[in-house]
């Protein structure tokens, strides 16, 4: 399995080395054989204020199971369906606490996406590869999807909050995910989360990412100045993960994402203006235009649209 071809037994810089070659090499069409009835693995890509909280009130109201773990999830569902009159058409949204600490939310950066050492980095490999394998395995033939983010925990938004460091550096692996799930004959789909460039920027801003530890751009004295200079930082740094979303939805098939727009509101203008300096506001097209750049060159690849929080297009999406 992957931790065994990519994680040889050698010294610590040797086995970071090949970690992170494995990771970052490109191969196309990841999950583009994946039969109808495997479960999908559902990941929500997106850049901070991109919608991921709305998808979160979303499942809240739709009946999504948080399990302990995948054997557990498993032994629920099956339970379930043996107890009940089970509809084939239903689909089951699960998330699986222990899937997701491996990922990003496990103590002392005992996860893939921001590990302390190489050695916190190859034992969560094999937690996901253990979580992956065992819903793959035991849950064929059933509509059940297993929400990777939005869920609750950390939104592995790009970049995340939380672990300490420098944040710049805080992305989600698509590329991770794709290879592990199509492993073990899962199937992993990606919802793009987009919203406009001004909107999204400024809701990171109104919630402070920009200041707070590990975007080493605290206010300081230079009050006005200091806080002009880190917008602008904040905004490129969403611009870099937007592009970075882009570069990774290439290992996926066609069939293997879509986009979800959030709306704008009415007050549009009236939002951004609360959230931001005057400096930004006045510039706001030109600070966004590379985020935009990229955000339309994701909409104008993106083979299928969803509306943000419709269960039920995202399960005639998934399932097709």
């Amino acid at each position: 399995m992957l931790s065994r071809r990519i994680v040889p037994r050698q010294g610590t810089v040797g086995m970071m080395m090949a970690v992170l070659a494995a990771l970052f090499t490109t191969a196309a069409d990841f999950s583009s054989y994946a039969a109808a009835d495997s479960v999908k693995f559902l990941f929500f890509a997106g850049i901070e204020g991109s919608g991921h909280h709305a998808w979160r009130h979303m499942w809240r109201h739709n009946g999504l199971r948080k399990m302990k773990n995948a054997h557990v999830a498993v032994q629920h569902i099956i339970s379930h369906e043996n107890n009940t009159s089970h509809d084939n058409n239903k689909t089951i949204y699960v998330t699986s606490t222990r899937l997701n600490s491996a990922l990003l939310n496990g103590h002392e950066g005992r996860n893939v996406f921001n590990p302390q050492t190489a050695g916190d980095l190859e034992m969560a490999i094999r937690v996901v590869e253990d979580e992956v394998r065992t819903f793959a395995s035991q849950l064929k033939n059933k509509r059940v999807v297993v929400v990777i983010n939005t869920a609750g925990g950390n939104m592995m938004s790009y970049p995340f909050g939380g672990g300490g460091g420098y944040k710049a550096i805080h992305m989600p692996n698509m590329e991770f995910l794709a290879r592990v799930i199509d492993d073990v004959r899962g199937d992993l789909r990606v919802v793009v989360l987009l919203r406009d460039p001004a909107l999204a920027v400024s809701s990171g801003i109104r919630r402070g990412y920009y200041h707070s530890e590990g975007y080493h751009c605290g206010i300081a004295e230079g009050g006005d100045q200091d806080r002009a200079r880190c917008e602008m930082e904040y905004v490129r740094l969403a611009t870099q993960g937007q592009r970075l979303i882009f570069e990774q939805l290439h290992v996926l098939s066609k069939r293997s994402w879509a986009c979800s727009t959030l709306a704008m509101p009415d007050d549009h203008a009236e939002v951004v203006r609360s959230r931001i300096n005057e400096d930004l506001y006045a510039h706001l097209d030109v600070a966004t235009n590379g985020l935009r750049m990229v955000t339309d060159d994701i909409i104008a690849k993106c083979p299928a649209h969803i509306r943000t929080g419709e269960i039920n297009a995202i399960s005639s999406w998934l399932f097709a």
